[in-house]
């Protein structure tokens, strides 16, 4: 579960390498975030020699301290799904949305649960596995 304050990996093309998490979006007070939750973050560390980052607009976009929304990915916490098989992760991940839940890069490094999945179609398209 990821808290207020966490630091999480961009794991999409967009040249932002590190997010810190500012508040996490839903009904009533949150205060955790799993897998599958949306969250607003802050930049702290891109990548200047990112591709995305060559056009000058984009690289506007992405500063060190602007606000992005993102969609958590993978948690180094436990996961329990209904079919009792539990899920964990090495790194804390997330990939940068809009407001409607559309990603903004065009390529996602990593494999993405089914949840996600099932809760954001637009994401699968990305991936490049779904377990």
């Amino acid at each position: 579960m990821l808290q207020m304050g966490s630091i999480v990996n961009c794991v999409d093309n967009t040249g932002v390498i590190k997010v810190k998490v500012i508040q996490v979006l839903g009904y009533g007070v949150i205060r955790h975030a799993k897998i599958g939750d949306r969250v607003v973050v802050s930049v702290v560390k891109l990548n200047n020699k990112a591709i995305f980052l060559s056009d000058e607009r984009k690289r506007k976009r992405f500063k060190k301290g602007s606000l992005h929304r993102g969609i958590i990915l993978h948690t180094k916490s436990r996961f329990f799904r209904k079919d009792q098989t539990i899920l964990w992760f090495k790194e804390n991940a997330l990939v940068l949305v809009d407001k409607n839940g559309v990603p903004i890069a065009k390529k996602i490094n990593v494999g993405i649960p089914r949840e996600v999945v099932s809760k954001y179609p637009g994401i699968a398209s990305l991936c490049f596995k779904i377990f």
